[in-house]
């Protein structure tokens, strides 16, 4: 009797000390980063509260209750089979008995017992027993440094690569990935996280308000025909050209149209009323643009394109759509880019990204030299074609219902074989001034 209960001591002594050991050993590995928001709070207190008392490194606390959980287990694995070995009535039920307490031990006391006190204890019930942990510490102390000397040993004739850094876009997907997972994300902020990301990696090419979308005014047009032009469109600021688009002066605020008497506007210039307006390459990132918009405190920018001429203009609004998507404004009535029938099939504009196209309706578009719908029709057709006329391509059918002489402005999209899916909730919108 006193020998069963000499061995059950003895393991249930081994038991605690292994759920110790795991228990401390993942706190240090900082496990709580990646699950709930109580144990990483837990984590935290750990961090900042006990483990300095243990008068270790991060690096080598892992290494140190690593090493003593794994020590446990083979301590406790061999007293289970001792005692199994000795009150079995026969090898095989010592073997089963072995295999089973042994997995138990593992499932429980090292994996689930753990991760429940880093759920449910802040830890501060380990300060009493630091001075034995501490001693644990140094009795494993000479094992690390021979391991260490082996490993050491392992890597002299291994070739020392430098691993390529992870593209910092991909970490960040995982760590968003991760926190979706554990929880620590909202759902509904996952699309906004991965538009920042996607946003980062473009150009003022794909977020400009695109030329043939430009309303502009001539510098020698009376004040009169710019507040008829303002009132008409509904934008707060309108850029001012000479001779053509491509020779832009200035760009004229709602805000100095309004200060000038009703009596004066039928004779005074736009020209009087023009402020400086910022050039930028259609190549610029958009992340570096952003900081040149604070920068020179404009509310607007123009894009040029490698020739010189105005290939479109971008505002501090079609940023933050890029972003957060569209951003209603009771001033500005704007026209779905894509929108779909009662018979199915889709009213699309012309100016619409291709990148969006496939996105939304599915359909698989050949890759050409060309960025917006228009410009593939207009690469099909091989000229600019007049309201009425139709194409099939690529298993959709495309009919012209608006055009001007220089693009397509308005179409209809039919799928030739199965229906098109339901077009999914855009983001976007033809862009504001």
């Amino acid at each position: 009797m006193l020998s069963i209960a000499l061995h059950v001591l003895v393991i249930a002594t081994l038991t605690f000390f292994l759920a110790l050991f795991s228990y401390i050993y993942r706190l240090c590995q900082e496990r709580g980063r990646e699950e709930s928001r109580r144990i990483r709070e837990h984590a935290e207190h750990f961090h900042h509260n006990i483990a300095p008392h243990f008068r270790m490194d991060r690096r080598r606390a892992v290494q140190t209750f690593a090493l003593l959980s794994q020590l446990t287990l083979v301590l406790s694995a061999l007293a289970i089979g001792y005692a199994a070995e000795t009150f079995a009535d026969s090898p095989a039920q010592a073997v089963f008995e072995t295999a089973f307490f042994v997995v138990l031990q593992i499932l429980l006391t090292y994996q689930f017992l753990p991760y429940v006190l880093m759920s449910r204890s802040s830890g501060d019930w380990l300060v009493p027993l630091v001075p034995l942990l501490r001693g644990f510490g140094y009795a494993v102390l000479p094992l690390l440094v021979v391991f260490g000397f082996c490993l050491s040993l392992l890597h002299l004739s291994e070739e020392e690569e430098t691993p390529a850094p992870e593209p910092p876009n991909q970490a960040i997907e995982e760590l968003v990935e991760a926190g979706q997972e554990r929880g620590l994300l909202e759902k509904a902020d996952v699309p906004l996280i991965a538009s920042v990301l996607q946003f980062a990696d473009k150009t003022a090419r794909e977020v400009m308000t695109p030329r043939p979308e430009v309303v502009a005014i001539a510098a020698e047009a009376s004040v009169a025909e710019l507040r008829q032009l303002m009132q008409e469109k509904r934008f707060s600021r309108i850029p001012v050209y000479g001779q053509s688009l491509d020779e832009v002066k200035g760009v004229v605020f709602v805000r100095d149209v309004l200060e000038v008497p009703d009596a004066e506007a039928p004779t005074r210039r736009v020209s009087e009323l023009m402020r400086p307006v910022m050039f930028v390459p259609e190549t610029k990132p958009v992340v570096e643009l952003i900081r040149d918009l604070q920068r020179e405190m404009q509310p607007l920018a123009m894009v040029v394109d490698e020739y010189g001429g105005t290939a479109g203009l971008i505002t501090p609004e079609d940023l933050a759509e890029e972003i957060l998507g569209e951003i209603n404004d009771a001033d500005q009535v704007r026209r779905a880019e894509i929108a779909r029938e009662s018979d199915g099939t889709y009213l699309v504009r012309g100016g619409i990204q291709l990148d969006r196209l496939r996105e939304t309706l599915g359909v698989p578009l050949e890759g050409r030299e060309v960025t917006t719908f228009a410009g593939l029709v207009h690469a099909w057709f091989g000229y600019v074609p007049k309201p009425g006329e139709s194409i099939e391509q690529d298993g959709i059918k495309v009919e012209v219902l608006e055009a001007t002489p220089r693009r397509v402005v308005r179409l209809r999209v039919t799928a030739l074989a199965p229906a098109l899916p339901a077009p999914k909730k855009s983001r976007r919108r033809p862009r504001a001034q």
